[in-house]
């Protein structure tokens, strides 16, 4: 089964990708874990941090070309039946960078690269000065995480996503503002409702 998190900065993908790890061992399972953009996309990183400046066109073709790099481990992992998690993926390409691109642009270019298609997209949802507080309250904030009117372009193309079912047929939006544990219980709901 491959599961992909997305949502905007803050929205607390790593969180619930732990908590599901830890449930998925009570249930003798160990997942595959992976979270892009990877360390090899020094570009995006790099750009993130202010270190340099890239076009959009060079930061889409940066994080596109760096799932892509994956996609042969992500198949292997998958044929040999893992349950496999992934911490942002195309998804987040068309919904950060769609905004300079355009949307359609972004979203098309995507689709015609032929990347595996998820099992379900958890799209943890929440608002852009909710992510800014929560952010920024953890650390110093990238380009990204400290631009909330930014943030809510992106927001808007995650759920221009979901309600197209974009490469997914399964895309389930959760109230990412609620206490963790409460986001935790309606994932597994997603997840056993699938399987």
């Amino acid at each position: 089964m491959l599961v992909v998190f997305e949502g905007i900065d803050g929205s607390g993908k790593g969180t619930q990708i732990d908590m599901l790890r830890a449930y998925l061992q009570t249930l003798n399972t160990i997942p595959s874990i992976h979270k892009y953009p990877t360390a090899k996309a020094h570009v995006v990183h790099a750009h993130l941090k202010g270190e340099k400046t890239a076009a959009p066109e060079e930061l889409f073709a940066e994080f596109a070309k760096d799932i892509n790099a994956e996609q042969g481990m992500l198949h292997d992992e998958l044929s040999k039946g893992k349950f496999v998690i992934l911490d942002r993926y195309v998804f987040s390409t068309v919904a950060y960078q769609g905004g300079a691109l355009g949307y359609e642009r972004a979203r098309d270019a995507i689709k015609q690269i032929g990347y595996l298609h998820p099992d379900v997209v958890i799209l943890l949802d929440i608002s852009a000065e909710g992510s800014f507080a929560r952010k920024s309250a953890q650390k110093t904030l990238d380009r990204f995480e400290e631009d909330r009117i930014f943030l809510e372009g992106v927001r808007s193309r995650y759920h221009q996503m979901a309600e197209e079912d974009f490469l997914c047929p399964r895309w389930r939006t959760i109230d990412a503002s609620a206490k963790k544990e409460e986001v935790s219980a309606k994932v597994k709901e997603c997840l056993l409702d699938i399987l």
